[in-house]
């Protein structure tokens, strides 16, 4: 068979849907309409619809066709979905529905082509009607609902009736008529019964009364749907079975049972304590002959996925967790809370009303065990409620078994709670305030004993229960567990209240804590949650409120103000930390004495003034040391170590190194070994160790980073020197990917990831995606000098490949105006090679002089092969070789010289480069055989590097 005809159809997603789908048939050798009919279940007038009209096929048909002809169904779905939907302006077919996908398909294709009962389930809502509803009118099938009504008197057959009269309003009744033309007398003359209209239709007289009655009437029915279902695709949709009368139920069993030839669904509400017994004993009957589909709560993306589709402005991740911690993912609970996103907005009237409702009449045993869990608001034991209600246990399982009951209670074994977050929340509200703060003392009191509640728990009880005092003792404790944790953002939430509730008395301590511990524990919280600014305001507020302070207290105060200003202003910062080192050394050995120091060294290293360096170090392992701080003094040897090792080129420091690494401390702190493995793999990095070496001093600290979920500047740095030492080598590890892709978050002031990022770009030939991750990184002058040197080099080199080298030269002379003429020049040879390729680049005289008189000021020689900087040298040997592009003296031995030392390092992106360059100084001075096989070992080391690659080939190709 040739290929259908094509419907016109303007561009859109309907018109890429219809072209999917004759593509499709295309592929699959162009079936016969009669095949795909019969291979799908359905006519082939409805195949060549599917194919040949301009009205859009339901969902259910192209199902089966896709499937018969081996297509992609999801993907075929996705077109379908996208043609379905409304554009602005338009009306849609069916009520938007979040989820669910998998649950109106399964109800669509049974409307479409099932037979028998299939009954859709679940809580009250839960979206049942929307499920069916969505479902019939993404369909052509004719769909007829018939509605259960919770009236006081049963009225019988009442949904029946409205399927019968939305049949007879088809054509003014003639497709009815039509159908009742072929059937027994007796079934019109029982339908009248139900449907008045009929009596213009002439009878044969017959009657029957009773059961016998009741018997006809419902064959007649089965008889009539099942005839309507001959002439064409039709199905009948009965709405909330748990309110249908007794007849309506009959009915449905006796269809169910029969085995009529007909699609009939229906849905049903489970747990509804007004459900009666009788009616129970029915569900649990039919289920037997019916296909059930259960309605489970929404996920928590889905329920996002809902408050998006109700609300005119896009939820925030945090307003759907409101939600969702609220509601549990049920439809109708998330649809009432959505006008007012926030977690303390007042339940809506309605459905105050339907909680209400559910908890009225409530005796005082059940509503006492009510209260209870609803002030707990978990789940708790028998004897936990024993204890907060005060009953015995005959009185507690009285209230137990009122409320299971009446279906208000959930757990699993010993463990009970209410049934939803707003059945306590409904609870509670009917509690007037003294009733309240009682029940949250008692629980508080009882609640201070349980071995598995926690301080913040407890806390929060003493909290409403207006103890202030008590409560200030718990939050102290739930501060410090919450740092065991290393929950930072719940230890800093914590200590602020601790701040607080704190009395007037801001010297003396209470509890066995300060309030300048407070304030320091709190400023140190904000800072690892990446909360900077936070933690800033809270030490300056203390520095006023605490001014008084001595000892300790002071010394603690002073070293948190000073390294805390520091981080904006570090040359403004150090006096004060300089301050604090006095006020410690009057006092006994102490942890934080040693942090300071090691943040003073930090503080002069970032301003490129290594003076005191070695004397504060060493007087951070002497304290570390006298008092007995193995983990303190671990990390005061690290960077004693690295200090000698890279500023001095000191074989003692590596010695250093292996001193600290051979002190453990008992249960070492995450975040330390974290700083450890990251000082360990820097020291490796920045002297040139090969990248497996590298690898193996920063598993630990990544490996403690994955299992405690520390996303710090630090763990990125450390996940990120991995990746650089591979990439140092020309190659791409797998620890590149998560970066890449972005599956670990940025760290916010950072940056690590952004820059590997940036090279990983670079790498793969998409400068334009580089350049936006460097325009991302924002203001630079933030970062220390190191990283942003770092961050400059690498940008340089995107910038440089895109033909910008004015934009490249800027940031690189910048860097090195302000670094080579302080001891930080050290770190910087790559940046004057880098300076200098780009002014060849320009050719400009003034921008070569510049970069001369840099040079020749630099406070320390960036190229010193004798200090610990093991790039050095070769970045040395590559400004010569760029420095001669300038006076055209470049030759193939300065390049050639350079490639060998990078060879040396196996920076193996690096000698490619400099062997392109001597390949093109060699083509210029007639040695065309040196170029090639230049170019050739050039080619082989620029492997995954895609714009130094097609640069050798380019020049490969005009040497030819």
């Amino acid at each position: 068979m040739s290929a259908l005809q094509r419907p016109e159809l303007p561009p859109g997603p309907h018109r890429d849907l219809v072209d999917a789908l004759h593509d499709l048939h295309h592929r699959a050798g162009w079936p016969s309409l009669r095949q795909l009919a019969a291979a799908a279940g359905c006519s082939h007038t409805t195949v060549s619809k599917a194919f040949s009209s301009p009205a859009l096929p339901s969902w259910g048909t192209l199902d089966v066709l896709v499937e018969a002809m081996g297509g992609d169904v999801a993907a075929l779905h996705e077109l379908w979905i996208d043609a379905t939907s409304p554009t602005p302006g338009e009306t849609p077919r069916a009520a938007l529905i979040a989820g669910r996908r998998t649950e109106v398909a399964a109800v669509r294709r049974h409307l479409e082509r099932g037979n028998g009962l299939l009954l859709v389930v679940g809580e009250a809502g839960m979206g049942k009607s929307t499920v069916v509803e969505n479902a019939a009118a993404g369909t052509d099938t004719f769909v007829a609902t018939g509605r259960c009504l919770p009236l006081s008197t049963q009225v019988p057959l009442l949904p029946v009736v409205d399927v019968l009269r939305e049949v007879y309003a088809v054509e003014e009744g003639a497709w009815l008529a039509q159908v009742l033309a072929d059937t027994a007398p007796y079934v019109i003359d029982s339908l009248r019964l139900l449907l008045p209209e009929l009596d213009r239709v002439p009878s044969d007289g017959s009657h029957s009364n009773g059961a016998a009655a009741r018997q006809r009437l419902f064959t007649a029915v089965g008889t009539v749907w099942s005839g309507l279902a001959s002439t064409r695709t039709f199905a009948v949709l009965l709405e909330d079975l748990h309110w249908a009368d007794d007849a309506t139920l009959d009915l449905v069993e006796h269809l169910a049972a029969s085995g009529a030839d007909l699609a009939l669904a229906g849905t049903w509400r489970v747990d509804d304590p007004a459900t009666s017994v009788e009616k129970l004993e029915w569900w649990t009957r039919v289920r037997r002959l019916a296909t059930t589909l259960e309605l489970p709560p929404l996920s928590r993306l889905e329920t996002g996925e809902q408050l998006t589709l109700l609300s005119a402005v896009p939820p925030t991740p945090e307003q759907v967790n409101q939600i969702y911690r609220r509601t549990l993912g049920q439809p109708l609970f998330t649809e009432q809370l959505a006008a007012g996103l926030d977690e303390d907005h007042p339940l809506p009237r309605l459905l105050g009303d339907l909680l209400d409702q559910r908890l009225s009449g409530l005796g005082d045993h059940p509503r006492a065990v009510a209260v209870a869990l609803a002030v707990v608001d978990r789940a708790l034991s028998d004897s936990q409620l024993r204890e907060v209600t005060g009953l015995a246990s005959g009185a507690l399982t009285e209230g137990l078994r009122e409320l299971s009951g009446r279906r208000l209670l959930a757990g699993t074994g010993h463990d009970v709670q209410l049934r939803h977050p707003l059945l306590a929340e409904a609870v509670r509200r009917s509690m007037v305030l003294a009733e309240s703060v009682e029940a949250h003392r008692v629980i508080a009191s009882a609640m201070s004993g349980w071995a598995e509640a926690s301080a913040a728990e407890v806390a929060v009880h003493w909290e409403s229960a207006d103890d202030d005092d008590r409560e200030l003792e718990w939050r102290i404790l739930a501060a410090r567990q919450a740092r065991a944790r290393f929950s930072w953002a719940q230890e800093a939430e914590q200590w602020r209240r601790v701040i607080e509730l704190w009395g007037d008395d801001v010297t003396t301590p209470v509890y066995s804590a300060s309030l300048a511990e407070a304030y320091c524990s709190a400023a140190e919280a904000h800072d690892h949650a990446g909360e900077y600014v936070e933690a800033m305001l809270l030490i300056e507020e203390a520095a006023v409120r605490l001014r008084d302070c001595r000892g300790l207290d002071r010394a603690r105060l002073l070293a948190f103000l000073g390294t805390r200003r520091g981080y904006a202003d570090p040359a403004g910062g150090l006096p004060v930390m300089e301050e604090a080192l006095m006020a410690y050394r009057d006092l006994p050995p102490t942890v934080g004495h040693v942090d300071l120091l090691l943040e003073v060294v930090a503080s002069r290293h970032t301003q490129g003034r290594r003076r005191h360096q070695a004397s504060e170090l060493g007087e951070a392992v002497e304290v570390a040391a006298r008092g007995g701080f193995v983990a303190s003094h671990r990390t005061a040897l690290t960077w004693q170590a690295w200090d000698q090792v890279i500023y001095d080129g000191d074989q003692d420091g590596w010695n250093l190194l292996e001193e600290a690494l051979q002190l453990v401390p008992i249960g070492p702190d995450p975040l330390l070994v974290i700083e450890w493995s990251m000082m360990h793999a820097d020291l490796l990095l920045k002297t040139g160790a090969p990248a497996e070496a590298v690898r193996a001093a920063a598993d630990a600290g990544v490996r403690a980073a994955q299992e405690w979920g520390i996303n710090s500047w630090l763990a990125d740095r450390v996940r990120c020197s991995v990746v650089e030492a591979y990439l140092n080598e020309g190659r791409v590890p797998p620890e590149a990917e998560p970066i890449r892709c972005g599956s670990f978050p940025d760290v916010p002031d950072s940056h690590w990831s952004a820059q590997v990022r940036l090279r990983l770009q670079t790498l793969a030939g998409d400068l334009a995606a580089a350049s936006a991750t460097f325009e991302g990184i924002g203001d630079l002058s933030s970062m220390w000098s190191l990283h942003r040197g770092d961050v400059v080099y690498h940008a340089s080199e995107c910038l440089l490949w895109r033909r910008e080298p004015e934009r490249a030269l800027g940031h690189l002379t910048a860097m090195l105006d302000e670094t080579l003429p302080t001891e930080l020049g050290l770190f910087h040879g790559g940046l004057l090679s880098r300076a200098a390729r780009a002014a060849g680049d320009l050719g400009r005289r003034s921008d070569q002089k510049h970069l001369l008189d840099l040079r020749s000021s630099a406070h320390v020689d960036p190229f010193d092969p004798d200090r610990g900087v093991g790039d050095a040298y070769a970045h040395g040997l590559t400004w010569r070789a760029e420095v001669a592009r300038f006076d055209e003296s470049e030759s193939t031995e300065h390049w050639a010289a350079a490639a060998a030392d990078w060879d040396r390092l196996a920076r193996s992106h690096d000698a490619a480069y400099c062997r392109w360059r001597a390949a093109g100084a060699a083509l210029r001075a007639g040695h065309g055989t040196v170029a090639a096989r230049l170019l050739k070992r050039a080619a082989t080391d620029a492997r995954e590097h895609l714009p130094l690659s097609r640069a050798i080939a380019a020049t490969a190709a005009g040497a030819r």
